[in-house]
């Protein structure tokens, strides 16, 4: 949304329309840069998540999975933070299981 939100911005306004102030336009690039970058960082990290997740479900790779949670508890990369947090927490203390593990391995030799 933050990325379509500001590809409509630049169609209507224009590149830092009404700014004159050489300091505002810095602000206004750095704060522009800053906003859609996070933007494309969530874009690019939402598959790496879902992925994980399934990845979890299916007990296929457990290096994947663990990424997953890790950047599920980065709030920038998740579009439901609050929701990320504890999950991702609850699943990097159930991935560091031994029996976690041994069931991932046995998926992986089936």
């Amino acid at each position: 949304m933050v990325l379509l939100s500001g590809v409509f911005r630049l169609i209507v306004e224009g590149p830092s329309a009404g700014i004159a102030d050489d300091a505002e336009r810095l602000g206004y690039w750095i704060g522009t840069v800053t906003c859609y970058g996070a933007g494309a960082l969530s874009l690019c990290a939402a598959p790496v998540v879902v992925f994980g997740g399934v990845a979890m479900l299916r007990g296929r790779s457990l290096t994947l999975a663990r990424s997953a949670a890790i950047l599920a508890m980065i709030p920038i990369t998740s579009c439901c933070c609050m929701g990320g947090i504890p999950i991702g927490i609850w699943a990097l203390q159930s991935l560091r299981k031994p029996e976690i593990a041994a069931y991932f391995q046995q998926q992986r030799m089936s």
